[in-house]
């Protein structure tokens, strides 16, 4: 039972994801407080892991993005870093405007992503997650990820992952600068 009510829930996740695009009315959103404002409660919540998240912003850096869209990546961003994030470790947000974009890049220090795989993560129910390793399967479907992409490209930027040379992840949104 409980894996039909995720499989409903994803099905409700996808159905607002493509809803909310059709008119993604953008407006200026200052990019740094909103990392700042989901931060904290992704501190909060992850005490119990030791995981802290950090943001490093050089200056105010406005974005044009509609904000529940854009709380929607970040949020799936963070939980997707800190689901993969070992204990004591952190997760970094670092804010910039370069070339007309607002970069904004997430690190985290998991165990990466197969190469192989590094072109896939952004598509609909890809899933690496390992089932032997507590990651409980029946929760994740490979929309998260997928939903960031689409949201990000409906405001007219980009998005790309790479692993970190040391090990982890780094997630690069662009967004046009408003």
């Amino acid at each position: 039972m409980e894996r039909l009510d995720n499989l409903v829930s994803i099905a409700r996740r996808i159905d607002e994801a493509s809803a909310e695009i059709i008119d993604p009315t953008c407006e200026a959103i200052e990019i740094a407080a909103l990392c700042q404002k989901l931060a904290e409660e992704f501190t909060e919540a992850l005490a119990s892991k030791s995981v802290s998240v950090s943001v490093n912003a050089e200056s105010p850096v406005f974005v044009s993005a509609k904000e529940d869209l854009l709380e929607t990546v970040l949020e799936n961003l963070l939980e997707n870093a800190s689901s993969f994030s070992p204990n004591g470790s952190s997760i970094k947000i670092n804010i910039t405007a370069e070339n007309g974009f607002g970069v904004v890049t997430i690190r985290d220090s998991g165990p990466g992503i197969d190469q192989a795989d590094i072109e896939r993560v952004f598509d609909r129910y890809f899933t690496k997650r390992d089932s032997n390793k507590g990651d409980q399967p029946d929760k994740h479907f490979g929309v998260g990820l997928w939903i960031v992409r689409r949201n990000v490209e409906a405001f007219g930027g980009t998005v790309m992952a790479a692993n970190r040379k040391n090990g982890g992840l780094k997630i690069t949104l662009s967004l046009p600068l408003s």
